[in-house]
């Protein structure tokens, strides 16, 4: 089935900004006039693909001078940049945390972070809505584009790592401390090259709940007033209780308020559901510095233990029922991030059968344990969503020999330990892939051998591959925060251990911080003996 090239291909570059109706008689700088544009701008029948996601194309785009044209507004709240419409100058304008874009019908110059570009073809308004050519913006919004003509079908692929490396760090003295935490050394020696880990396995059972997708909540991605993020349903007489972690990642950009829960539906007529262990830590703030503001403090709560016990008026669900476990409410241009814990347990006969959503409304006096029904579409990030059967990974590397030459691995690759696959979800076709594990430990051992006398100096390094990256590292001395640090430039030293003639394991857990990008890779290696030890104890 054909679908209109409109607001979804919009959807994914557009926003739009509705316009005051504009005769070309008022506007002496309009390239068309109105009766011009309606003979010229022809309705365009195309599929797109974002990123390797069908997009769902909701809003017109048109062929102007050989151009596709699309609404303005569509394509920037796809992206939850902010448009800004100035009669007096008569200028839209589109700003993101980093760049700022404006541009004037019937002009044939545009300006991008203040540096005036020629465009072939001018925007134009038509039918209320400011239209630009796509390709323009395509290079405009960091995308490539490309067209299947058998398919009658636009790719576009967009860096995601770029934006991402652009995040300012704090100043070099908050690098010391961080919510009362040590922070890992940075040291200018990336690894450069390294292998995949040859294995990965679920070391649990807690089941793993992931809401981010769509992380960006606009009018493109959340259309009615209410939808479910996301929803993991269980039906079984095989067990009493089941365990889950639940992480959610969400931007509001709608201009109100949003409001964001945690749900359970009961859909047994014969028992009654018990919640216990319900925990959970959550960090709402801004995309200025979302990895410290937001993904850090999140994974510290979480590697630290210190989760809070959330309370309940009553943690027994009869049949048939439904409640709220946590709720969330974000104003616009807010972004939210949560962890919670729960255990789930029948209490008498039948199955245990229930439900567990995250939900969104956009009316501050919904019922959110009301909201049922479709979950809403995946956009076309690569942001996960998905449920999976662990929420640890263990990966064990291959035994390293002291004094042996440098080894290096590969984690959370999307290749040999991609346990959170979109194959391996309960819903596949509504599933992205948690490539990054977020929301997840990973657990990483690397047994060491030593078989000569004496004592050698076994030092292990983290270099991020994929992008900018931040995280919480736990081994048995302690818990240790890892500061921003630069992709495949810079690495952060984890371990300088003095091992002895025999066996022995080093070992240490992971959590990424949600906004890091991945892969991250380990390196082992033996020193001189001429270097100080131990740097984690």
């Amino acid at each position: 089935m054909r679908k209109l090239l409109t607001g979804a291909l919009i959807a994914s570059l557009s926003v739009s900004v509705v316009t005051p109706k504009v005769s070309a008689d008022e506007r002496s700088n309009q390239a068309y006039t109105q009766k011009e544009l309606e003979e010229e701008m022809t309705p365009v029948f195309m599929e797109m693909e974002i990123n390797g996601n069908e997009a769902i194309l909701d809003y017109e785009v048109y062929n102007l001078n050989g151009r596709t044209m699309m609404p303005l507004r569509a394509m920037s709240e796809l992206f939850g940049w902010k448009v800004a419409w100035d009669q007096d100058s008569y200028t839209a304008t589109i700003q993101n945390q980093e760049h700022v874009m404006s541009i004037e019908p019937g002009e044939y110059e545009a300006y991008f972070d203040g540096v005036q570009e020629s465009i072939d073809t001018p925007a134009v308004i038509y039918k209320d809505r400011t239209f630009i050519p796509l390709r323009k913006a395509a290079e405009w919004f960091a995308f490539t584009i490309g067209w299947e003509k058998e398919n009658y079908k636009i790719t576009l692929t967009t860096n995601e790592t770029e934006e991402e490396a652009t995040e300012e760090k704090p100043p070099e003295h908050e690098f010391r401390r961080f919510k009362g935490l040590p922070v890992l050394p940075r040291v200018e020696a990336p690894v450069r090259r390294a292998v995949y880990v040859e294995n990965a396995e679920f070391v649990d059972q807690r089941r793993m709940f992931v809401s981010d997708n769509p992380e960006v909540l606009s009018h493109m991605t959340v259309r009615g007033e209410n939808g479910v993020l996301w929803e993991d349903e269980i039906n079984t007489t095989e067990k009493r209780t089941q365990e889950y972690r639940i992480f959610g990642y969400h931007l509001n950009r709608i201009a109100q308020d949003v409001y964001i829960g945690i749900t359970i539906e009961n859909h047994s007529t014969e028992n009654s559901l018990y919640i216990s262990e319900l925990k959970g830590t959550t960090q709402i703030g801004r995309m200025q510095n979302p990895m410290y503001d937001v993904g850090l403090p999140l994974a510290v709560d979480a590697m630290t233990g210190n989760m809070r016990k959330l309370p309940q008026q009553d943690n027994m669900i009869g049949p048939g029922e439904s409640v709220t476990l946590d709720r969330f409410r974000l104003d616009p241009d807010q972004l939210v991030s949560f962890l919670h814990d729960l255990t789930v347990s029948k209490r008498g006969g039948g199955a245990l059968n229930f439900s567990l959503r995250t939900v969104v409304s956009k009316n501050p006096t919904k019922d959110l344990e009301t909201i049922q029904g479709d979950i809403l579409p995946l956009d076309y990030r690569r942001h996960p969503r998905g449920t999976w059967e662990g929420s640890i990974i263990q990966s064990t590397l291959p035994e390293y020999t002291a004094g042996a030459e440098i080894e290096s691995f590969m984690i959370s690759n999307g290749v040999t330990d991609n346990l959170m696959s979109k194959e391996a979800s309960t819903i596949p076709e509504l599933t992205q892939a948690n490539i990054g594990h977020f929301g997840a430990v990973y657990r990483v051992r690397i047994p060491v051998t030593k078989t000569t006398p004496g004592t050698d100096v076994i030092e292990v390094k983290m270099t991020p591959r994929g992008g900018n990256y931040s995280g919480v590292l736990k081994t048995r001395a302690g818990t240790f925060v890892i500061p921003v640090t630069n992709a495949a430039k810079e690495s952060i030293l984890i371990y300088r251990q003095a091992v002895t003639q025999g066996e022995s394991v080093l070992e240490f857990d992971m959590m990424h911080a949600g906004g890091s990008s991945t892969p991250l890779a380990i390196s082992v290696e033996t020193l001189d003996g001429n270097v100080p030890v131990q740097i984690v104890r």
